[in-house]
């Protein structure tokens, strides 16, 4: 029986968490609620993508990852992710579905989830899973 590795188990929520995102980024928003459902998958998904990352990076011997911007940095110093800038951008964007309930910054941000975020989470979701096929 091969043991757990913690950045696999937290990877299955992330493939089910980014499947349900980039659904949601197909197809266009008819309502309010559809935008507020986006960005509420957008705000899940990020969040299980940095932990992800992580754990993923610590399993592969780095330290010193306490928050997302130190993971976000050191992956893309690692070359693990290609965006830094489009990383923290998106970071921003996370903090501010946290904390904005301005209409226009929301719909701002909708577009970056369907333009932009989807794809820099669409990369770490591809390596990922490439590294899931390496390991014995």
């Amino acid at each position: 029986m091969k043991p757990e590795i913690r950045w696999q188990k937290r990877f299955i929520n992330y493939k089910r968490a980014f499947a349900k995102l980039k659904l949601a980024t197909s197809k266009p928003l008819a309502s309010e609620l559809e935008e507020e459902g986006l960005v509420q998958r957008f705000e899940y998904t990020y969040e299980l993508a940095w932990k992800t990352l992580k754990d993923y990076m610590e399993y592969n011997g780095y330290t010193l990852l306490r928050s997302p911007a130190e993971v976000q940095q050191q992956a893309f110093q690692a070359g693990i992710i290609s965006d830094g800038i489009g990383w923290k951008k998106m970071a921003e964007g996370r903090n501010i579905a946290s904390h904005e309930y301005d209409e226009i910054k929301i719909q701002q941000l909708t577009e970056l989830i369907k333009h932009e975020f989807v794809n820099l989470l669409s990369e770490l979701y591809d390596f990922l899973t490439t590294e899931e096929t390496k390991l014995p």
